[in-house]
């Protein structure tokens, strides 16, 4: 499970992140990149919430997925 952010006593967690570009605007692609709302113990716990993340992304119209990930967060 992930943890709280708000209750975070130790240690080092990681997060996920998703990487996406909204294709629908006048001036080309602008990308950016949403992250979890929650930190996790470990890097694959991160990267599957990310992919859960990107899946529904994927469904607003005019977004598309780039490249997901995890990161440690201190």
């Amino acid at each position: 499970m992930g943890k709280d952010i708000s209750r975070k006593t130790r240690g080092s967690w990681w997060i996920g992140w998703v990487r996406v570009a909204y294709t629908g605007g006048v001036f080309g692609p602008n990308e950016y990149t949403r992250t979890t709302e929650w930190e996790f113990a470990t890097a694959a716990q991160a990267h599957r919430a990310a992919e859960a993340l990107a899946g529904s992304l994927a469904t607003e119209d005019n977004l598309t997925v780039i490249d997901i990930g995890a990161r440690r967060c201190t």
